[in-house]
């Protein structure tokens, strides 16, 4: 299959010196499960993490973009699409993590694929040099207990 990772994602922390890390903690988890309000606010750009997010899930997240009233009608329902069958989390088919946000941030991947396309590296040797790199970054965040 082909996917593609979202280019923007909200990370939501709570710091260690947070006064009320427990009402913090509850505020994230009601955003998300019930995120209706956030995804209309947002103007449909911020889609939920979870599908049962907004009752309905994706039905009713379509039906939500096509009624937006901005021109040109109906351009959230491209996105809506893309949302439900063509992107995934950094980290699929796993979870994302400090490791996987630096090489993201990094470009890593992207210019793995620049080396080989450019004729620079073959596949393999392109692979083995990242792949060396990507370990040592695995390493690093492992040592701090981060992943």
């Amino acid at each position: 299959m082909r996917m593609g990772n979202e280019h923007v994602m909200g990370v939501y922390v709570i710091w260690k010196f947070a006064k009320n890390k427990a009402a913090a903690k509850k505020y994230i988890v009601d955003q998300q499960l019930a995120y209706r309000q956030h995804f209309l606010q947002s103007k449909f750009y911020n889609f939920p993490a979870f599908t049962g997010a907004i009752k309905g899930g994706f039905k009713t997240i379509r039906k939500m973009a096509a009624a937006d009233k901005h021109k040109p009608r109906g351009k959230y329902t491209v996105l809506t699409t893309i949302a439900e069958k063509f992107t995934t989390n950094l980290g699929y088919p796993g979870y994302s993590n400090a490791a996987i946000d630096e090489i993201f941030n990094r470009y890593l991947i992207p210019q793995m694929f620049a080396q080989v396309a450019q004729g620079k590296q073959s596949p393999a040797d392109a692979v083995g040099d990242f792949d060396k790199e990507f370990k040592r970054i695995h390493r690093k965040w492992r040592s701090q207990g981060l992943v």
